[in-house]
Formats: C-alpha cells, structure tokens, sequence
C-alpha cells in the first residue's frame, strides 16, 4: 500500500462495455482498485456510447451504489485521450500477444495499464499490484469475484435501483418476496451467435429445479428470459412456475431477479449478479458446467454454488 502511495495519482479510468452483468464486474473492479490506490474512479461513457454491441443500457442509468463515488468521462476529446494512452501501451507491453500471465499483467499495470480480457483470473493478490503511473486506465472483464468479495458485499448492501418498480412488475415483486422464490434465467438471444455459450438446456434446468426441490419447500419458480415465448412453447416444467413476461430494461430486470431468494443461473454475467445482489445470506445457487466450451476457465464460480454438469449443446 505504501509503494502505490509514494506517487500522487490523478485518476483512474475504467471502459465500461457489454451488458450490465460485464458491466458491473468492470466498476466493481475499478472500485476495488480505486480502494486499493486511494484514488477516484472515472467512467468512461463516452467509449460505452460508442461502441454500439447491442447492448443498449449504461450501468449508471439504472444503478448506483450509496456511498461508490465516480465521475463520467463525457467529451469526445476525452476518449480520444484515453485511445491515445493505449497506443502508447502497445508500444512496451503489446495488448495482441500472449502475455496474460500474473506476471505480464503486473508489468502491464506498473505504467497505469490494467488490461485482461481472459476468463481466468490473472491475480493472486492485490498486494502484488504496485502502480507508478498518474493515470490508471483498466479494461477488460475481470469476473474474478473471489477478489472482489469485499466491494462486492459492500455493492449489495448498498444498491440503489433508480427505475420505479410498477404496474405488473409490483405485482411480480410481491408475490416474489412474498413466496419462496426461485429465479431460473434461461439467456437465449444474442448466445445464439456464440456457440461457445451455448451450455443451458433443459436438462440442466430440470436438474437444477429438482435439486431445489429436494432443498427446499414450496418453491416457486420465477422464469425469466429474453425470450420468454420460446420458453413457454419448448419447455414444459411440472412445479409452480411463474413466466416474467413483462419486456423490461436490464436494470429493471436485475431489479426483480435479485428480489428472489434462490437462483438457478444460466452461464451469464446478468444472473450471477442477480444473485450476488441477493440479501438473502441462505440462498441456493446452481450453476451450470462448464461455462463456456471453448477450453478457457472462467473464475465466476464461488464455493457455495451447486454446480451441475451440463451433457449436450443449448436447445437452440
């Protein structure tokens, strides 16, 4: 902590991209780093707006945190900067080669560049990451929950959702709070493009529900998906279901999945924040296995998770 002191930091900047569960994976990073140099966070909106993924709501627009002070980085000279500052980074530390071990890393992030798009976590410590740059830039996904636990614990007793909970979807929420609620997140849409996540179908769905089952009693199970009437069409559940079927924005979403009690979670950043933004400290959680087909090995499982290995492809 001292050697990061030494040199006076100005600021640290953080792309947020991709839908919210990426998204709050990036700012809780950025906010674990932030309390490890003692330093302001700023976010890149600029960079988010024009990326134009498909992914249409900003973190912040539907989601702040008591207390978690940043500041957005709106004009365009601003990421012209921030663009400038990685060219420069290739040029010692090129972002295109395969240097994603703890040790490249580190090296990366001594001159103010944190960068790692891998599925595995590239540090043991934070103890280890020692910065000697007055500016910080960090991008990337980061879904290394075990070395967030603290920000993440202090962002679920402190989340604020800023869209109104009404008409249909109040009365959804009653009745989840009021019930022994179990959200089951089936995520079709844009996997379809990505066979490497196409992992969930409905056998490991009606494993998940029996195990639930056998833990608990009188579940009720609260379906939500992007798409919901194909869900209703193709899978055929024998317990007490109840299908989401109001078309809401993400964070409105997250909202009422993160108000149930239980989780049965498809391979997805939106679900597994579902749940960690859950107050229920005796909660279930399933997870699916693998994460992805592709070989990498994604750090998002947590040892109180009840994991099912999946056998065959998505029902795509």
């Amino acid at each position: 902590m001292d050697d990061n002191r030494k040199v006076m930091k100005l600021m640290i900047i953080v792309n947020l991209y991709g839908g919210i569960g990426n998204q709050l994976f990036q700012y809780c990073f950025a906010h674990t780093v932030g309390e490890k140099l003692g330093q302001a966070i700023y976010v890149n909106k600029v960079g988010f707006e024009n990326r134009n993924d498909g992914h249409g709501e900003f973190l912040t627009d539907g989601l702040s945190f008591k207390g978690m002070q940043d500041c957005m980085l709106y004009k365009k000279s601003e990421l012209l900067f921030t663009k400038l500052a990685w060219k420069v980074s290739d040029l010692f530390v090129a972002r295109s080669k395969p240097y994603d071990m703890e040790e490249l890393f580190l090296k990366r992030a001594r001159y103010g560049f944190i960068w790692s798009h891998r599925a595995e976590c590239l540090l043991t410590s934070f103890d280890k990451l020692i910065v000697k740059a007055p500016v910080v830039f960090i991008d990337g996904y980061f879904q290394w929950p075990k070395m967030m636990e603290d920000t993440i614990r202090y962002m679920r007793e402190h989340v604020i959702f800023r869209h109104s909970i009404d008409g249909k979807n109040e009365e959804y929420r009653k009745r989840i709070i009021e019930s022994e609620s179990v959200c089951v997140h089936i995520r079709r849409g844009d996997y379809a493009r990505f066979p490497a996540l196409q992992i969930c179908n409905y056998d490991y769905y009606r494993q998940a529900m029996e195990w639930i089952i056998s833990r608990i009693l009188h579940p009720v199970f609260y379906i939500f998906s992007d798409d919901i009437e194909w869900v209703r069409e193709h899978y055929r559940f024998s317990w007490d279901v109840v299908y989401m079927e109001e078309r809401n924005i993400s964070s409105v979403e997250l909202h009422l999945m993160s108000s149930c009690k239980h989780f049965v979670l498809s391979n997805s950043s939106f679900s597994w924040w579902a749940q960690a933004l859950c107050g229920n400290d005796n909660k279930f959680v399933v997870v699916p296995s693998p994460w992805v087909t592709d070989g990498r090995k994604p750090a998002v499982y947590l040892q109180e998770f009840h994991v099912i290995k999946t056998a065959g492809k998505a029902d795509f």
